[in-house]
């Protein structure tokens, strides 16, 4: 079993002569009930994968051996309940492993000639880390998401001045220890965005999520510093009193996705702008399928629910939706199950961005979506 996102990167690299590379994603509940459907739901999964991928009897006896395999991993699915999985096996390429998700599909196999790691980069984005910090006038909390749970990174508690409500001589008395209550309360949010930004920097977070009561949080904000400020992704209201982490985590959580939806609708909206006016821009699959081919792409944006089985020349690595002869060396080229996966990942290996966008935004009519490094003659419209 492993996270590591340095194993991510090994697993784009890998690729095998033959489409008998095994890619199985499974999400389950934490009810223990949902163990007993697992093995029908890979027997659903695996259907006829090996007659699809037009396998001989040597490679389809490989790939007998590798679902054999996720089976006997999944004996011990207890491990996953509450979470995802993603289980790779290629035996050609000595390849079996095990990555935990938070995030994952339902049930999904893939057989193809590299693993099938759309998904895993789908979950990445998703599970990108975040500081998170619950603040009044006199506590700090301060924590670090991760894959299990909001972690408290430190504890700040500043005693403010006794009984700031009393009048004194002709109410001087109350407006002095008033006066020193806002300072010493100003104090305390400065040294909080100072343990903010150390927690930020030793955990290489650049993303800032602040909870706590309404009156507070303004107050709070108003001393954040231009970096920090920067780095906000938003706020949500939680007595610091009775929080927990994991109520921490479901309300950050849920900021910080509305923080990636708004900006991924941003960006889609951008590039679509940017193709209406001529620019470095191109929408529709198709012809972001042909901008791949020219690694042309500077970021790319999908569905991330949509699928397209179509076709890659190994060659020249054009991609397209039929199963013509390449349009660019008139070689042959090979059925792939997810053309638009294949897309992303020649994306990525060009040193291009992907955003998987969710549903609802104007990607919804064009199903895809680029920006350019350079301009590409002959794109679809």
């Amino acid at each position: 079993m492993t996270t590591d996102l340095e194993r991510l990167a090994e697993l784009l690299r890998m690729r095998s002569r033959h489409p008998d590379v095994l890619s199985v994603y499974l999400r389950l509940g934490p009810d223990p009930s949902e163990l007993r459907s697992v093995p029908a739901r890979l027997d659903v999964a695996f259907g006829a994968l090996a007659d699809r991928a037009g396998l001989d009897a040597a490679h389809r006896k490989a790939v007998t051996a590798e679902m054999a395999a996720v089976r006997r991993a999944a004996e011990h699915a207890r491990e996953w309940l509450g979470s995802g999985v993603a289980l790779f096996a290629a035996g050609d390429l000595g390849l079996f492993d095990e990555v935990r998700l938070p995030h994952a599909p339902e049930v999904l196999a893939v057989l193809d000639i590299r693993p099938y790691v759309r998904p895993l980069l789908e979950a990445r984005e998703r599970s990108r880390p975040y500081c998170a910090a619950v603040v009044d006038a006199e506590h700090s909390w301060i924590g670090t998401s991760g894959p299990e749970g909001v972690l408290e990174e430190s504890r700040l508690t500043t005693a403010g001045p006794r009984k700031p409500d009393y009048g004194g001589w002709h109410g001087l008395t109350e407006y002095r220890v008033r006066n020193r209550a806002e300072r010493i309360q100003q104090r305390h949010f400065r040294r909080t965005a100072d343990l903010l930004r150390q927690a930020m920097c030793e955990r290489d977070v650049d993303q800032l999520i602040v909870g706590g009561q309404e009156h507070t949080l303004s107050r709070f904000l108003a001393e954040l510093t231009a970096d920090l400020r920067e780095r906000l992704a938003g706020t949500f209201l939680i007595d610091p009193h009775t929080m927990t982490a994991a109520r921490v985590r479901t309300l950050a959580d849920g900021v910080a996705d509305r923080f990636r939806h708004d900006r991924y609708r941003r960006r889609v909206r951008q590039a679509i702008d940017e193709h209406a006016a001529g620019g470095l821009a191109v929408t529709g699959l198709e012809a972001c399928l042909e901008a791949v081919g020219e690694r042309a792409i500077a970021q790319l944006f999908v569905r991330a629910d949509d699928r397209a089985c179509g076709f890659a020349c190994d060659r020249c690595g054009v991609l397209s939706l039929t199963g013509q002869a390449c349009a660019s060396c008139a070689g042959a080229v090979r059925a792939v199950p997810d053309v638009i996966g294949e897309a992303i990942v020649l994306v990525l290996d060009a040193g291009g961005a992907v955003d998987q966008v969710p549903g609802g935004t104007e990607l919804d009519g064009a199903r895809a979506a680029a920006r350019l490094r350079f301009p590409v003659t002959g794109l679809s419209a």
